[in-house]
């Protein structure tokens, strides 16, 4: 249930699980759930999967019980994720402790507020790396000059894609506006709370409004997601040594 539920983008929950015997679980990919134009290569869905690999491994833990995990059993994909499983997940003997943060697993939400400016103190950051042992390539870019370069790339990002047509209208056709759309499709962007009510009651929120980046729901949309993007004091970013499927 908790591995179920892991991040993963936007939302689309693309797991697929198959009890193989009493103690192993294969998982795949449920393909039509992929993002072609923004995730060519699925290696945003990938990292999904790693997501819920881990929130599995913890909950497991939770109740002192080991997994091994084996990557893409039947062998590589191409560019492309297939119908071959992504993992396959067995139980093994042996105890194991639980890990201190499943107790945060709950508390997860998305922040898309300013975040403060205060410095990370150095014990807050020793506990980041220490939550991330087997992260190959882990560092804190705290810096101001390597900080304002990273944000700059995370606007010019946010601003292409925005500009882009066809993965614009990717994500425009997963948000879900009100409460009616969210209920009725649990998954995608949910865009809820009291403005966006009004705003379909009064038709100023549509699917085709927010298909042009220069209505006025789209601006409003980026001008309330953007002072984000600058906030940030440090940024915290863990990378892989090369871009194999097995190291996403």
């Amino acid at each position: 249930a908790y591995a179920v539920l892991a991040p993963n983008p936007p939302n689309r929950q693309p797991w697929l699980l198959e009890l193989a015997g009493s103690a192993t679980i294969r998982i795949y990919c449920e393909l039509d759930r992929r993002l072609p134009v923004t995730d060519p290569r699925d290696r945003q869905i990938l990292i999904g999967f790693g997501a819920f690999l881990e929130l599995l491994r913890m909950a497991a833990a939770q109740d002192g019980i080991a997994l091994e995990v084996e990557s893409f059993p039947d062998g590589l994909p191409g560019n492309r994720l297939d119908e071959r499983p992504i993992a396959a997940i067995r139980q093994v003997g042996g105890t194991v402790e639980a890990d201190p943060l499943f107790a945060h697993v709950l508390a997860r939400h998305t922040n898309r507020e300013p975040y403060r400016r205060d410095a990370i103190p150095a014990a807050a950051a020793a506990a980041l790396r220490t939550a991330m042992p087997d992260a190959p390539d882990y560092r804190l870019h705290s810096g101001a000059d390597e900080v304002a370069a990273l944000r700059a790339v995370t606007i010019a990002g946010f601003d292409r894609e925005m500009r882009t047509p066809r993965a614009h209208l990717e994500s425009v056709h997963l948000m879900r506006s009100g409460r009616a759309e969210i209920n009725a499709n649990p998954d995608g962007i949910s865009l809820g709370g009291p403005t966006i009510e009004f705003a379909r009651l009064a038709a100023l929120v549509s699917a085709e409004g927010l298909a042009d980046p220069d209505s006025t729901a789209s601006r409003q949309g980026v001008d309330k997601l953007l002072p984000a993007a600058p906030a940030p004091p440090a940024i915290v970013r863990p990378s892989t040594p090369d871009y194999r499927r097995h190291t996403h």
